[in-house]
């Protein structure tokens, strides 16, 4: 009877403490939709040096605003944030007159899913050795495809 005991007690103290569920290793899905498309960005200044931004039509792919042909970009890093459902990417351009770095975080607006919402980092070198560098915050608004 006093082994039983022993050997009741000891299963009981064996199992540990519960195995709770560690939040870094929970694999979580953006239920937002995918952002593709044409849209029209406008720029809010949030801190610069460089000046404003103008409103623009961007192509948007999977979350990354793609800049103009002409700038002369590539891509060098993208991060998607499943969790927040943010899209992060890294351009670096030369144009031959700017060297840019190109920061875009894009998330697409939960309540309206023809719009997205984001921030803009840039740091910029003119030819000549001038430099600056800015934060703006953007709203985009997907173009209908007929105009």
């Amino acid at each position: 009877m006093k082994s039983r005991m022993i050997l009741i007690l000891g299963l009981l103290t064996c199992n540990g403490p519960l195995q709770l569920a560690d939040s870094a290793s929970v694999e979580y899905e953006c239920e937002q939709p995918i952002i593709d498309g044409m849209y029209m960005i406008s720029f809010d200044t949030l801190e610069t040096k460089c000046g404003s931004l103008r409103d623009t039509y961007l192509n948007v792919v999977y979350g990354i605003p793609t800049p103009n042909i002409n700038a002369g970009c590539h891509l060098v890093h993208v991060q998607n944030k499943t969790r927040s459902c943010e899209v992060g990417a890294i351009f670096d351009c030369d144009d031959g007159l700017w060297d840019m770095k190109m920061d875009w975080s894009t998330k697409a607006v939960p309540t309206d899913n023809n719009r997205i919402a984001g921030v803009l980092f840039v740091e910029m070198e003119r030819f000549t050795g001038w430099t600056c560098e800015g934060t703006y915050g953007f709203e985009g608004a997907l173009q209908d495809e007929s105009g």
